[in-house]
């Protein structure tokens, strides 16, 4: 079994990084002021100590004033003062006489007593335990009079219940700090890796051959000043080049396979012109001789109707092949639309068609073939009139102009394109329709590029049936190589 590597993810590879440089330095602080206040609080614990020996030396020293002004005897005086200790300091002082132990604040007893016994110091303190989690040493000091050693026993522990409790609102400050500075650092990567992890999306959704378009919702990231917003504008750049050149390329195809196809069809319909010619009056002669023969005149009239049908797209074909020679004139674009709109009349008022007119400029010129122009509004309107339904069709035409070119989008509420047929609908031969050639938007799309401009075909969009040719027209004239006889 492969053994997949771990990849941690880029909100850990950005959150470990800022957690471990904010929550160090919280801790390190809290640190600190904890141990300064230990540090404090074993020097009060101290401070109390000596200031409890001191006023146990004093006592001693009171009480031996008694035993000399032979208030108390002696022995008295040392019970009164073993007493008064061990009621005030039980459980903390310690009294060695030589090496007798009169007072022991807890087990074992025999090493406090070596401890006090064993140093010749007057003096001091001795260490009983040493480690970082406890502490505690033995205050003392000798009263001479009476040759007792007088210790007192300090403990400190860094988790006693007395610090805890002064330092209780640091150890909570701390906590929070850490909770809060987790929980930013969590919304800061998460905040950073979103967009980084939704363009990594976008990168894979490319990658697959998926269409890509940038949502309302993510527009937002094109108006980011930091890094993420240079990526995303980058990488829409990107998209918007890649799409570019893949319609490129996919005109480039289609005009090579359009070529190729309109060689073939030039040669075809010349084959097919000179024998149609030939029928066509062999079967006007036969009616001719045969004539007063109603069955046999319907059977030729039938086969004249069908060489003419045969004739008609034997036309079409060299239309295609080879269209008419440009003539290149100043042509109103708008008035080139009412004059095909003229001729459309019938079929429009047939279906109750509604037509509508946009121009944002008035009004617009370009250098055209104004019969190329008439052939391309024909066969585009003729298609839309086609797919629209009866008394609720309706074909928009909007005109516009940008500094390079004209742009004329002619959409319908008809049934649409299925997808499928998306990119076919320009081959030649290509049609739904029974009665069709599959010819008239092949002409089209050649009579478009060859005057330099390009169309394409799209659904309406917003949830709306229908569809949108469009195709432009270049503002710049084009230099032609024989201005005489209108050849490109």
């Amino acid at each position: 079994m492969k053994k997949i590597p771990f990849s941690p993810s880029i909100e850990t590879k950005i959150m470990l990084p800022f957690l471990l440089l904010v929550i160090f330095p919280v801790l390190f602080v809290g640190g600190i002021s904890y141990w300064s206040a230990y540090k404090n609080y074993s020097q009060s614990m101290e401070e109390k100590a000596a200031l409890s020996l001191n006023q146990a030396l004093l006592q001693l020293e009171h009480i031996h004033q008694k035993v000399l002004a032979r208030a108390v005897s002696l022995t008295d005086g040392k019970k009164d003062s073993i007493e008064f200790t061990q009621k005030l300091w039980k459980n903390e002082m310690v009294i060695v006489e030589g090496e007798v132990m009169l007072l022991a604040p807890s087990d074992p007893w025999t090493e406090l007593r070596l401890h006090l016994s064993g140093t010749d110091q007057p003096h001091g303190r001795v260490i009983l335990d040493n480690t970082w989690f406890h502490q505690s040493y033995l205050l003392f000091d000798t009263y001479e009079p009476w040759n007792w050693r007088i210790g007192i026993l300090v403990t400190i522990n860094p988790f006693s219940p007395a610090l805890t409790n002064i330092q209780k609102y640091t150890l909570i400050t701390i906590v929070i700090a850490s909770i809060f500075v987790i929980q930013a650092t969590i919304l800061l990567a998460h905040h950073i890796a979103k967009p980084l992890k939704r363009l990594a999306g976008w990168f894979d959704q490319v990658r697959d051959g998926q269409p890509f378009h940038l949502e309302k919702e993510n527009e937002e990231m094109l108006q980011r000043k930091d890094e993420v917003g240079i990526l995303v504008d980058a990488f829409h750049q990107m998209v918007r080049q890649m799409e570019e050149r893949k319609q490129m390329e996919v005109r480039l195809t289609r005009l090579e396979r359009l070529a190729a196809l309109g060689e073939l069809a030039a040669g075809m319909a010349h084959e097919i012109r000179n024998p149609l010619t030939g029928m066509k009056t062999s079967v006007q002669v036969l009616q001719r001789r045969i004539a007063g023969n109603e069955q046999n005149d319907m059977l030729l009239t039938g086969i004249q109707s069908e060489i003419e049908r045969l004739n008609r797209l034997t036309i079409q074909l060299v239309h295609f092949a080879k269209p008419q020679l440009a003539r290149l004139l100043r042509v109103d674009i708008r008035q080139v639309l009412d004059e095909v709109l003229a001729l459309l009349a019938q079929p429009i008022r047939d279906k109750q068609i509604r037509i509508e007119v946009r121009q944002t400029h008035t009004p617009l010129f370009a250098f055209y073939d104004p019969d190329h122009l008439k052939q391309i509004y024909l066969n585009l309107l003729l298609n839309a009139i086609k797919v629209v339904p009866s008394a609720e069709g309706k074909i928009v035409i909007h005109m516009t102009e940008n500094s390079e070119e004209l742009r004329i989008d002619i959409s319908d509420n008809g049934i649409g394109i299925p997808p499928e047929h998306a990119d076919k609908i320009f081959n030649p031969f290509f049609t739904t329709d029974p009665k069709g050639t599959g010819l008239g938007l092949s002409v089209v799309h050649r009579l478009v590029t060859e005057h330099g401009g390009h169309i394409d075909a799209k659904d309406v969009g917003d949830e709306e049936q229908g569809t949108v040719f469009s195709f432009t027209i270049p503002k710049k004239r084009r230099k032609h190589v024989d201005e005489a006889s209108g050849h490109y």
